[in-house]
């Protein structure tokens, strides 16, 4: 994996050391999570507080040590879980990190892509942000937070009938994926819900 300084490789080499043994499987994502929880000293004591009473470190533990995290680490620490448990994970919450610590996210996820036998789906390039000028990271929503638009225009749809109307092809064409899950720009959205609205979407042909 690579590394953006010194510092980062050695806490996570220490947590290696440290955690060696202790995962029961999920080898490569164990890796990522360690990568990650690396990255910030709370995150280190969190995945300290979460082996069970045979000295193996347990996801459901971390997740309940994390929990009450707020910002950037709250971030960080449902990113490292939901690697660890193979979920797929909403990529507009990335949108809180700074540069490094969305270069450590990215990286994690790229360690565990498809085409390395991993879990995401991405491509395959090098992801490189260069810090000469400012672009803010694009927002994206899921179907739960569609359901959420969409309830608060009035519109009686739950997570459940989005995911029907999804599959269904009656939504825009999604914006980007993480792992099988679509996102969409909250202004795509936006513009469907207002044809909705006024009758105007239809059943579309079937995406190639």
């Amino acid at each position: 994996m690579y590394f953006l300084t010194i510092e980062h490789q050695e806490r996570t080499r220490k947590l290696e050391e440290e955690f060696d043994g202790q995962f029961t499987q999920n080898d490569k994502e164990a890796m990522a999570l360690l990568y990650i929880v690396a990255s910030s000293p709370k995150l280190e004591n969190k995945a300290r507080e979460s082996f069970d009473e045979n000295g193996f470190f347990q996801i459901r533990l971390f997740k309940q040590q994390t929990q009450s995290l707020e910002g950037d680490i709250q971030v960080l620490s449902s990113l490292a879980i939901a690697i660890f448990n193979k979920d797929s994970f909403p990529l507009d919450t990335l949108s809180v990190l700074n540069n490094e610590q969305l270069n450590i996210a990215l990286e994690a996820i790229r360690h565990c892509y498809k085409d390395d036998g991993g879990i995401y789906d991405i491509e395959s390039r090098p992801m490189i942000l260069k810090e000469t000028t400012y672009t803010p990271v694009t927002s994206y929503v899921g179907q739960t937070q569609v359901a959420e638009m969409l309830q608060e225009h009035g519109i009686d749809m739950d997570r459940r009938k989005v995911s029907v109307y999804y599959k269904r092809e009656h939504l825009p064409k999604p914006d980007a994926f993480i792992g099988t899950s679509p996102g969409w720009r909250k202004s795509a959205i936006e513009k469907w819900i207002k044809d909705y609205e006024a009758g105007r979407v239809v059943e579309r042909r079937k995406r190639n």
